[in-house]
């Protein structure tokens, strides 16, 4: 996937993620398919400020997924 591509010597997400961290994000949840949790599980190791979460067999269940772990989330 075009995420993980490296792109002058970085990978694509962790671009984006620098970006979000240079606008003061401080908590970023990243849902990913299944497929995909062992490469993106590294990207808590580099940014301690991001959550991966495992999305679901839908696109809805996979927000849901990321939704329920953003403080103050509730009924979802």
């Amino acid at each position: 996937p075009k995420q993980y591509r490296v792109l002058c010597g970085v990978t694509v997400i962790d671009w984006s993620l620098a970006a979000l961290k240079a606008a003061m994000v401080n908590d970023v949840v990243v849902v990913v398919a299944p497929e995909h949790m062992r490469e993106a599980a590294a990207l808590e190791d580099r940014h301690p400020w991001v959550r991966v979460v495992q999305g679901g067999n839908t696109r809805t269940a996979s927000v849901r997924a990321g939704v329920q772990l953003i403080d103050g989330a509730e009924n979802i």
